[in-house]
């Protein structure tokens, strides 16, 4: 894998996540049945794996509140560690081996973070730009009482629940809350859909 100049890739992000998408209308529903997509349960099957690598990892270090502020609330409380972007691997990715042989056996991946929603935080409604992936959000851990941490994608909410999946449309209008006094962490994947 060749390297790649961490300022272009700024530059890059801010041409992907900072557009005006307003006008953009996804030909998707808000979500995605996981039952039709085979990878998840074999990924969920491994996601103690998953959690134990990341706090093994946060025991010794910290996240950064997400790069575009103005998504992340004014608490700054959603923290996300990039792993792989757009199938350039971030060098974070290293430190989670377990993780990457996990993450390689989802067809079509191109991107994947940890997602950390402190408790108190708020992740303002946003969308991103295409409908042309799959979102999934599998749940590491959230708040024992998970009706205090939700995620709403077009005017739908769910709670996220450990070890299971989130799958979603990111073109739509979505946003979160955890308003318990527990952290709520997420791994988050982008996935091609299959006809694309």
């Amino acid at each position: 894998m060749r390297k790649t100049n961490k300022n272009i890739w700024f530059h890059i992000e801010e041409i992907l996540f900072h557009q005006d998408s307003k006008s953009f209308n996804p030909t998707y529903p808000a979500f995605f049945n996981v039952e039709e997509y085979k990878w998840c349960k074999n990924v969920s099957l491994q996601y103690l794996e998953i959690k134990h690598e990341f706090e093994q990892f946060i025991s010794n270090n910290k996240l950064q509140p997400y790069f575009y502020k103005e998504q992340a609330g004014n608490t700054l409380k959603w923290k996300t560690l990039p792993l792989l972007t757009w199938n350039i691997k971030r060098n974070s990715l290293k430190r989670f081996p377990t993780t990457h042989k996990i993450l390689q056996s989802i067809p079509g991946l191109v991107s994947a973070s940890f997602s950390l929603l402190e408790a108190g935080g708020e992740i303002t409604t946003h969308r991103g730009d295409t409908d042309a992936n799959i979102r999934g959000h599998l749940c590491l851990y959230t708040a024992q009482q998970n009706e205090k941490a939700a995620f709403t994608v077009s005017n739908i909410t769910k709670n996220w629940e450990e070890g299971k999946w989130l799958l979603f449309c990111d073109a739509h209008l979505h946003g979160g809350y955890n308003h318990s006094n527990e952290n709520r962490l997420v791994l988050i994947v982008d996935v091609v859909h299959p006809e694309n």
